[in-house]
């Protein structure tokens, strides 16, 4: 995690604002999800920047297993952020960025914002993204859009696109999803869904191999109610390196807990942990990225959410 100056290796940092979501999504157990949900304290949040502006980091995504629009002090994070030199990136499903939120994260200097848009119709949209309204959504992105353009631009619009298919998607599927989002977005990828460490049936793990690289090289990840975990794919506390209310962020990086799950990730005896059935060490499965309207090559080494390079 830390290099030999103790340092990042990767320069992102994510957030976990808030552990509460508006939805409830088929592709994520939240179902299964005991763990408490709140709000980060904007005091707390800071801290958290500081901690992790102190270790070389360059980018700050905030984003978790909730929605991060669903925490009032959201447009303040990001802006402190904003004013302490620090890119920032944050993902939703777009229920919630009426007009004037959009207004402010944009002027509070939000640099990317990553649309969660699963289905290309309004009844695939439903049966995906239950309880949120296609039409609002689709509505909150367009003006979104609008108002950033008026603004000259400054924050990329991602949009993500998991088609809520098993083990098969069709040409034809592939382009209606890049018709209906593409116009929107500066750049569209499309993924297949994450099995959540075997808390989904989706991409099977027949065989694995011993490590995805993120007990070693990150990014850092801190949850809504301060404990650091290794990844986004754990929904409750089923692996926590620490917690920022008992130490700092260097202390929790460099302690026992963090090394001795590098040691399993080295070895690949994993059995017990999330990561033993986790798609992100599928050896067998190719492309889980079904469409990227961006140069795959502009990708490479470089982290999976604001795209800064790792090193």
């Amino acid at each position: 995690m830390l290099n030999r100056d103790g340092k990042l290796l990767n320069h992102e940092g994510r957030i976990e604002n808030t552990s509460r979501c508006n939805a409830h999504c088929v592709i994520c157990p939240r179902e299964k999800m005991t763990r408490p949900k709140v709000a980060m304290c904007y005091g707390v949040f800071t801290s958290v920047v500081d901690q992790l502006k102190e270790l070389g980091a360059r980018a700050i995504s905030v984003f978790g297993y909730g929605e991060p629009l669903t925490d009032s002090n959201v447009c303040d994070k990001i802006l402190y952020c904003t004013d302490n030199g620090l890119e920032t990136h944050l993902t939703t499903n777009g229920a919630l960025l009426d007009r004037d939120t959009a207004y402010n994260l944009i002027y509070a200097g939000l640099k990317n914002i990553r649309f969660s848009l699963h289905g290309c119709t309004p009844r695939e949209y439903s049966r995906v993204h239950r309880k949120l309204d296609w039409l609002q959504v689709w509505s909150n992105l367009y003006h979104f859009k609008e108002l950033n353009d008026g603004a000259g631009h400054p924050c990329t619009i991602h949009i993500t696109s998991i088609p809520y298919v098993h083990d098969y998607i069709t040409s034809e599927q592939l382009q209606d999803i890049r018709d209906t989002w593409e116009p929107y977005a500066d750049y569209l990828e499309i993924w297949k869904p994450h099995n959540w460490g075997g808390k989904r049936k989706f991409r099977e793990v027949k065989r694995r191999k011993n490590t995805c690289g993120r007990p070693f090289s990150g990014p850092v990840q801190v949850q809504a109610d301060g404990d650091v975990i290794p990844c986004c794919f754990l929904t409750n506390a089923e692996i926590v390196l620490g917690n920022i209310y008992d130490d700092r962020l260097v202390d929790i990086l460099n302690g026992n807990p963090y090394e001795q799950l590098r040691q399993k990730h080295t070895t690949g005896d994993l059995a017990g942990l999330p990561c033993d059935n986790c798609d992100q060490l599928n050896i067998d499965e190719e492309k889980p990225l079904l469409y990227s309207s961006r140069d795959p090559e502009r990708t490479i080494g470089k982290t999976s959410t604001c795209k800064i390079n790792v090193t």
